[in-house]
C-alpha cells in the first residue's frame, strides 16, 4: 500500500517499487518504450527475510547509506517488522533488517509512511517513520495508554558506526519534524 520510484539498477530510468497489503512486493524494471518487468523475487526484495507476507503500509526507495544506489525501507504492521533492502548494486538487494537492528525496534509498533532524508544534517539518511493503529477511533478508549503511539525517528550512522542517541532539537529544520514527539534509536546500515 505505497508506490516509490527510483532507479535501481543506474540504467537511467525510473523503476517502481510496490509495498503491497499481504502480498508479495512489487519492483517493476523499467525496460524502456513504456515497458517494465516484475522482477521483485529476482532482486530479492519481494519478502523480508523471515519470509511471510507483512502489510506494506508505506515504502521510500532512496539512497541510505551514501552509496549511490537506492534503498528500499517499508513501513508494517505491529509484529511484521518493518524490511531495509539495500542495493548492493547490479541489480540486486540485501536485506539488512535484523542487521541494522531494525526488527527490534520495529516490531511492537505500527507504522505508515516512511521518509529516508537526512534529518539531522550530519551527512548519513535517516529514517523517519509515522505511527498509527488500526483500531477504530470509537476503539481508543479501550486501547491501552502503553500501546498509544508516537512517531518515529531512527538516526543512522552508516557505516556500521554506531554513536549515541540524538534526539531532534525542538529548533531543527525543517519544521514539520520538529513538531513531532520523537522516539530515537540508532540504527546502522554497511
Amino acid at each position: 500500500m505505497g508506490v516509490a520510484i527510483a532507479d535501481y539498477d543506474g540504467d537511467g530510468l525510473p523503476d517502481i517499487f510496490v509495498a503491497n497489503d499481504k502480498l508479495f512486493n512489487f519492483l517493476f524494471h523499467n525496460k524502456g518504450n513504456n515497458k517494465f518487468g516484475e522482477v521483485a523475487f529476482e532482486t530479492g526484495v519481494a519478502l523480508p527475510e523471515h519470509g511471510n507476507l507483512i502489510s506494506g503500509m508505506g515504502v521510500d526507495f532512496r539512497d541510505l547509506n551514501n552509496d549511490g544506489y537506492p534503498d528500499i525501507a517499508i513501513a508494517a504492521l505491529q509484529n511484521e517488522t518493518f524490511p531495509i533492502y539495500q542495493n548492493i548494486g547490479k541489480g540486486n538487494f540485501r536485506e539488512i533488517t535484523a542487521r541494522s537492528g531494525m526488527t527490534t525496534l520495529s516490531n511492537p509498533m505500527s507504522g505508515y509512511s516512511v521518509n529516508i532524508a537526512d534529518f539531522d544534517n550530519d551527512g548519513w539518511k535517516d529514517i523517519f517513520i509515522s505511527r498509527g493503529d488500526v483500531a477504530s477511533p470509537n476503539m481508543a478508549n479501550r486501547i491501552p495508554s502503553s500501546s498509544r503511539t508516537r512517531s518515529f525517528g531512527i538516526w543512522s550512522r552508516g557505516s556500521g558506526r554506531r554513536s549515541r542517541r540524538k534526539p531532534v532539537s525542538r529548533n531543527s529544520h525543517p519544521s514539520v519534524i520538529a513538531a513531532q514527539q520523537w522516539a530515537t534509536s540508532t540504527v546502522t546500515a554497511d
